[in-house]
This record gives structure tokens, C-alpha cells and sequence, in this order.
């Protein structure tokens, strides 16, 4: 599959690019001949005085234009043609020959729009209201004194009525200072934590486990130099499918067999390049 999205964006950006010419080229009054999308066996259809062209290796694509130096061999272009792209002004043949590169420098930004257009999948429970499911243990939401079940009221002063607005807040450099305000059964509390450091994360990393973590696939994306999960040999990338032989659906269940598993030993069965490894 990454080989056809490679194949499919390449070829996007080689038609862009070709269109370029072929458009600035029609446009300036100069006799298009071909208009190629890869080399080798093709199929086309002649439209006019243009043939189209679809080659078998997507690996490049040319504009042929009558009058053009790198013209095939017997090829006769009369000198006062005045639709050869050599009898053309200087600032034509430019303006033809850039108009490849400018639709690749525009490509970028007419895409950006409809990307954010089309929106994002995000997880369920980045909408949800920010209720603790667990705070992992010596972490620094636990030194702080932050408990499961705590509501997240505001983040650095900042009011927060879901999960999304809490991460925005907390994710920044390892080493920032933390402050939250909780609501736990009828009191409201302040609390305050530097975000530690993760290895293969950029930000920093809290502590806090989210309650709706439900159908997030249960993935190792980065963890605590020295946490039990790196001194066991849990590697990023790994999909966690078992804990102590007890089936892992989603971050949710696994959170809660980590919580139970606390004090005791814990054997994580882990799904690594397509193969289930033991690890304890």
C-alpha cells in the first residue's frame, strides 16, 4: 500500500508539474505535439493537433512542443513557423519553461485548504470531559498527589472542559511546570508537576491517563527511560494484546490491568513486526 500512495503522489506531482508547461505553453500560442505522463509502451488518444499520452513507468513525463532544440532526428520545423517554441520572445520560452516548477510551488498550498476541509479522524475521547482514569505510578501527576477520578477543571490557569484542551496545555518541553486545578467529589484542588522527560517522545510527558481511551489501539508510543515497560524490553511500536494472559482490546483495559497488576509481577504479551513476544 505505501508503494501505490508513493506511486499515486508521484505521478500527481509529475501531471502537475507537466500541466504547467502544457497550459503556459497553449496559452502563448505554441503547437503542443505531445503531452506525456511516464516513458516506455503507452496508450493515447489525439485530440486536435495534441496527442495524450499514458506510458507504463510513472517515472517522469515531457511536453513535446514543435521547435524545441531536443526535437527527434529527421524532424523538419520550418524557421518562420510562429507557433514553434523557438521563434517564441525569450520571456515566453521562460515563462514556459518555469511554469513547470510554479505549479509545484502552488500545488502545496491548494491542497493545505482542502486537507483541513476534509478534517482529521481524531480519538473518541480527545471530546470527552477530563476525567482521570489512572496516573501512572512515580510519575509526576502521582508525586503531585493527582488521583483517578479527578475532573480537570483548568490547565495553567486555563479553563478545560475536554481531554483535547488538557493535552494542548500539556504538551510542551520536558522540565515546564504544570499547574491543575481539580475538582475531587465535592472540593476543588490545585496541584503542580513538571512534565518529565520521554524517550521517542518530543514533549513531555505527565503522567495522566485519560477515562476515554476506549477503541484507541493499545500502541507503545513512548515511555519513561526508567519505567518497569523499558526494563522489561518493551520497545516503541509495540501492540500490547495480553497482561498477565487477560486479552487487551483498547488503552482502557489495558490501564486498568496495569492498575490491578501493581506490586505484583506483570507479563505483557506484545505483538512486534508481526510476531507475539513475552516480556516480564
Amino acid at each position: 500500500m505505501t508503494i501505490l500512495y508513493f506511486i499515486v503522489g508521484l505521478g500527481l506531482l509529475i501531471f502537475i508539474h507537466e500541466l504547467g508547461h502544457f497550459l503556459v505553453a497553449k496559452f502563448s500560442g505554441i503547437r503542443v505535439e505531445r503531452f506525456s505522463l511516464g516513458f516506455g509502451p503507452h496508450v493515447g488518444f489525439k485530440v486536435g493537433e495534441t496527442e495524450y499520452c499514458l506510458s507504463l513507468l510513472p517515472l517522469g513525463g515531457y511536453v513535446k512542443m514543435s521547435g524545441q532544440e531536443d526535437f527527434e532526428e529527421g524532424e523538419i520545423v520550418p524557421l518562420d513557423d510562429p507557433r514553434a517554441f523557438s521563434s517564441k520572445s525569450l520571456w515566453t520560452r521562460m515563462k514556459v519553461v518555469l511554469a513547470g516548477p510554479g505549479m509545484n510551488l502552488i500545488l502545496p498550498f491548494v491542497l493545505m485548504p482542502i486537507v483541513f476541509m476534509i478534517g482529521r479522524q481524531e480519538p473518541k475521547y480527545l471530546s470527552q470531559p477530563p476525567q482521570v482514569l489512572g496516573v501512572q505510578a512515580e510519575s509526576s501527576a502521582a508525586k503531585a498527589g493527582v488521583e483517578k477520578g479527578d475532573l480537570i477543571l483548568a490547565v495553567n490557569g486555563k479553563a478545560a472542559s475536554s481531554w483535547d484542551q488538557v493535552m494542548r496545555e500539556i504538551s510542551k518541553p520536558a522540565g515546564t511546570e504544570v499547574r491543575l486545578q481539580l475538582q475531587r467529589g465535592d472540593k476543588t484542588l490545585e496541584k503542580s508537576a513538571k512534565l518529565e522527560a520521554l524517550e521517542g517522545g518530543m514533549g513531555g510527558y505527565l503522567g495522566l491517563e485519560p477515562v476515554f481511551f476506549v477503541d484507541l489501539e493499545p500502541l507503545i508510543g513512548a515511555f519513561t527511560p526508567d519505567s518497569p515497560a523499558h526494563a522489561a524490553g518493551m520497545k516503541t511500536g509495540d501492540k500490547v494484546v495480553a497482561i498477565n494472559g487477560t486479552a487487551i482490546a483498547d488503552w482502557n483495559a489495558m490501564a486498568e490491568q496495569v492498575n490491578q497488576s501493581k506490586g505484583k509481577e506483570t507479563r505483557f504479551t506484545v505483538e512486534r513486526a508481526g510476531e507475539k513476544v513475552e516480556l516480564k
